[in-house]
């Protein structure tokens, strides 16, 4: 009688476990980020390490982490520094000229308001009117609610905040002893589960490569498409913006925007006429990402059906919003490989890795 109780002691860890992860998801979604930046640095600072002339490992290491910071640290506030002169060069082309700009457009809207409603009878203006007063009253308390969950949310979010701004000291102690860590982990498993451990780490190992590889073709794509959408419209600073729009491309929901407001900035500021364009172009990119791209791109690279992807997610939204999004199909993929794995194994058919 001691397997079934001993299976279900397990089961119930587990799920506490998964229970306690789902509780406090906000405050640990920058340690799990640190421990996929660890994952994919890894395999860098041991290369690096290799290739250092000191003797002690303990400096070879420590020396291979900071080279690695610094390269990526110095390409990455580069990169910043060129958008963000980009960006205010455009900003400050279009405080020039931007009130014109503005004035225009709102004499245009007026002039086709006014235009529709002559065109209406008198009893269809009324009823517009009061859609338009009773949207006005939505819109100020939506806004209101929304103020008002923000304020709600200040302490998550200070938690969240601090821990973004302690993950470079995370993830160098991750980097520092990821060896040691990945041996001291396997040590505390049990001999009698010490081979499945190893084939289910190497399952959501494979699993997070492949999540990871399917986010870098997809904002590789979406920067190709809309560097090339950019060049043909004679938008100045094509290359920034394409990079820039693929790089924001994996952050999910804001990230799509904020590329597309800054290309949109920047040809407000340079070529106005075209702005509206620029717009339509970032616009139907994103259609074809999000209903034809992303879906076939997780669903090859991640073993899902492109349906299966549509459908979670939102499912995955409405668990944990933003984090969700993100993690909900490599969850699942991890899921459907896991159960492959003992289904094989108690099928007898499974082989260790």
């Amino acid at each position: 009688m001691k397997k079934p109780w001993s299976v279900l002691l397990a089961g119930g860890i587990v799920g506490a476990a998964l229970a306690l992860v789902y509780f406090l998801r906000s405050v640990l979604a920058p340690y799990a980020l640190g421990l996929v930046l660890a994952y994919i640095l890894a395999p860098l600072v041991s290369w690096t390490e290799t290739r250092l002339p000191f003797r002690r490992p303990g400096t070879r290491r420590f020396v291979s982490i900071a080279a690695v910071y610094v390269v990526g640290l110095g390409l990455m506030v580069v990169f910043i520094a060129y958008m963000v002169g980009v960006v205010a060069g455009s900003f400050s082309a279009l405080g020039t000229s931007g009130p014109r700009y503005v004035l225009v457009g709102i004499d245009t809207l007026q002039q086709w308001t006014d235009g529709l409603r002559r065109e209406l009878p008198t009893a269809m203006v009324h009823q517009v009117d009061l859609a338009v007063d009773e949207a006005g009253i939505v819109a100020a308390n939506a806004i209101r609610g929304a103020v008002a969950r923000s304020i709600a949310f200040i302490p998550e979010t200070i938690s969240l905040i601090l821990g973004y701004l302690s993950l470079p000291i995370f993830l160098f102690y991750l980097l520092k002893d990821y060896e040691g860590l990945t041996d001291g982990f396997y040590s505390a498993v049990p001999d009698g589960a010490y081979a499945h451990t190893r084939n289910v780490i190497a399952i959501i190992k494979n699993v997070m490569g492949r999540s990871v590889r399917a986010l870098m073709v997809e904002g590789f794509t979406i920067g190709l498409l809309d560097f090339a959408g950019l060049m043909a419209l004679g938008i100045p600073f094509a290359v920034p913006l394409g990079v820039f729009a693929g790089i924001t491309e994996v952050i999910p929901v804001v990230g799509p925007w904020l590329g597309g407001a800054v290309a949109v900035t920047v040809a407000l500021a340079t070529v106005p006429e075209r702005a509206v364009w620029v717009a339509v172009l970032f616009l139907g990119v994103q259609v074809v990402g999000n209903v034809f791209l992303s879906p076939r791109l997780q669903g090859g690279f991640l073993r899902v059906h492109p349906a299966v992807v549509i459908m979670l997610i939102p499912i995955g939204a409405q668990i944990s919003g933003i984090l969700g999004m993100m993690l909900v199909v490599p969850f699942t993929a991890t899921v459907v490989e896991v159960y492959k794995y003992v289904f094989k194994r108690c099928s007898g058919e499974c082989e260790t890795v």
